[in-house]
């Protein structure tokens, strides 16, 4: 599809679930696409996580916290 290789299903997939958490908004028709839904400085790199992955997190002593992480 692309020099990264990436299909458009995966590329609709991850962009809806950015538009569901409000990080992006969709623009319909033969000029559209996607464009912030926020601010730049608004969006950190774990709004994107956990938008995509969800909230889950597997490191939670990280982000607890905690002074003693075993990871």
């Amino acid at each position: 599809m692309n020099d990264k290789n990436l299909s458009l299903l995966s590329v609709r997939s991850i962009g809806s679930k950015l538009v569901k958490a409000g990080l992006i908004d969709s623009v319909s028709g033969a000029n559209g696409g996607y464009m912030l839904g926020a601010q730049k400085k608004d969006i950190s790199f774990l709004d994107v996580i956990h938008a995509i992955e969800g909230t889950a997190s597997l490191f939670n002593c990280c982000l607890d916290g905690e002074t003693e992480c075993l990871i």
